[in-house]
């Protein structure tokens, strides 16, 4: 019996291949050359489409690199197929196509909480330790909120792990002498949020696919990608989610491939230790995790407890040296060594949950279904690790709910809860499956999905400077955060509607027309509209003179 070679694939998709290969190439190589910030091209030059700007802003970099993998793998491996892209999705696909998405709005949306994250990789690579005393510009005008003074030393008042983590993407910068006041950095922090997240996507691929095949994993994936905070928060601006997120997603992987070779589940202990050196309100989601380890894989306990030890290591290090006690945790921001605990339960519960400007349900409704799936992981017969996981989201639930900062100052949406992403995603995992059942309730599904999306891409591309200090407007609908938020693009391309926190500003000139060196008298009105925060305004001339 003869066997069928296999079809060639046809020259001018070899040929596009080699084009591709070379494309990746020169990306990749173009995207570190940026990241030194010595990017020999830059200048503003101009073509038939208008003036194209180019610099070292790594994010057009960044879209070349990922556009050319894409590329790539459609021609190495789809025989030129742009649809198998889709009907064949695997991490590293998933991994780029998030990638492209969290960059594509090319800003960095962050706030105060990551200015000390995106400072401390520098000084950690530069000097060698974990202060932030050599940055002189961040405390000229006295010692910010994100900085603490210990010991003689300022030090960052969030934990260290995110930087930690991010120190092979500050790399080339340092290396290249990159100065730390020099604008690149903040691009560099964005990249180095993007990819951590996209990974901790691809990761949550792996894992649904391995619990329940292509089609969930594919479609759970996206969710977890673009219909919740690591759209619009974690892939943004190094906060702490990202980090987070990407190692309880590890952490959750070695558990799962546990499942079939428990050897695996021992390194859960490892990643679980550092995602709460990241986060430490991760404790709260370690320890139901650490109990299913104890419980259901008991003979993995000690290597498990073993490979804790690093991260605490690490920890009681860096406590002792900047606070003088390994246990003295200064960089909390009051949550354990606080008294914001006496706020009533219901309200702030309602509140994390269903309120206009930071309901879990109101920002990724597609959630609405997890209760579902935490019900059937208790009533139907799922891998035991799906009750554990529910009862770490319960608990990190409840416990905002009894804090006083439960909305979790100025940002997007429920960003306090995104660390429990991850969980919330696999919980969909029986729901999904009796979702997929039912047509109508199968129809609503995408539905809120779409929604879901929809409303983070607005945190991601329109994010408005939305101020929640002012009383009642955390539930407030006509004058809450997604209306003001909607009012952004709407602003842009109406000219009208805009959002009311953004300072507006208005120019008249005494003159229609003038000659180049005569006087004209301009007056500027800044209206500030309702954010209490001073503001800064620019006025940039651009004049052009002849002859």
């Amino acid at each position: 019996m003869k066997t069928r070679k296999p079809a060639l694939k046809p020259r001018s998709v070899l040929l596009g291949a080699i084009v591709a290969d070379i494309l990746l190439f020169l990306s990749a190589g173009l995207l570190a050359i940026a990241l030194t910030g010595r990017f020999p091209f830059s200048g503003v030059y101009s073509s038939p489409f208008g003036v194209i700007r180019i610099g070292p802003k790594p994010t057009i970099w960044v879209a070349l690199f990922v556009l050319s993998a894409l590329a790539r793998i459609t021609l190495r491996q789809e025989g030129g197929r742009i649809s198998g892209l889709a009907t064949h999705p695997t991490p590293v696909r998933l991994f780029l196509i998030s990638l492209f998405m969290y960059n594509a709005n090319g800003a960095q949306h962050g706030a105060v909480d990551t200015i000390a994250t995106r400072f401390l990789p520098y000084s950690i690579l530069k000097e060698g330790d974990f202060d932030l005393d050599e940055f002189r510009f961040l405390y000229a005008h006295g010692i910010p909120g994100y900085l603490i003074q210990s010991g003689g030393h300022l030090v960052s008042a969030y934990p260290p792990g995110p930087a930690i983590l991010a120190l092979p993407f500050f790399l080339l910068p340092v290396l290249g002498g990159v100065p730390p006041d020099f604008r690149l950095l903040t691009d560099v922090e964005k990249l180095a949020a993007a990819v951590i997240t996209a990974l901790s996507v691809a990761l949550i691929f792996q894992i649904i696919r391995m619990l329940e095949g292509l089609k969930a994993a594919l479609i759970l994936s996206l969710i977890y990608a673009f219909a919740t905070s690591s759209f619009s928060i974690s892939s943004q601006a190094l906060w702490q989610h990202g980090p987070s997120q990407l190692l309880l997603a590890a952490s959750l992987y070695f558990l799962v491939r546990g499942l079939e070779k428990p050897g695996w589940v021992a390194f859960s202990g490892f990643t679980l230790g550092w995602a709460v050196l990241c986060r430490p309100t991760d404790l709260f989601i370690a320890i139901p995790l650490a109990l299913y380890v104890l419980c259901e894989h008991r003979d993995q306990a000690v290597r498990f407890i073993l490979l804790v030890l690093p991260s605490i290591i690490v920890m009681a290090i860096y406590n002792f040296r900047y606070f003088g006690s390994i246990s003295r945790i200064d960089y909390d921001m009051g949550f354990f060594s606080g008294n914001g605990w006496a706020t009533p339960f219901w309200e702030e519960l309602s509140g994390i949950l269903i309120s206009p400007s930071r309901g879990l349900f109101i920002y990724s409704p597609i959630f609405l279904f997890a209760p579902l799936g935490i019900f059937l992981a208790w009533r139907r017969m799922e891998p035991p690790l799906l009750k554990y996981l529910s009862v770490a989201v319960v608990l990190v639930v409840t416990v905002y709910s009894k804090w006083i900062m439960w909305w979790g100052g100025w940002t997007f949406g429920p960003r306090l809860l995104a660390d429990i992403t991850p969980l919330l995603t696999l919980l969909l995992i029986p729901a999904f499956r009796r979702i997929e059942q039912h047509l109508t309730i199968r129809n609503g599904f995408y539905v809120l999905a779409g929604i879901s999306i929809a409303i983070h891409r607005l945190g991601a591309f329109f994010p408005s400077n939305w101020n929640p200090d002012v009383e009642g407007r955390l539930w407030s609908w006509s004058d809450g955060q997604l209306i003001n938020s909607i009012r952004v693009p709407l602003s842009k391309v109406t000219g009208r509607y805009y959002p009311i926190d953004i300072p507006s500003m208005e120019i008249v000139i005494d003159k229609t027309s003038f000659r180049v060196g005569e006087e004209a008298s301009i007056t500027l009105t800044l209206h500030a509209g309702r954010n209490p925060v001073p503001s800064d305004a620019y006025l940039k001339f651009n004049g052009a003179h002849k002859g």
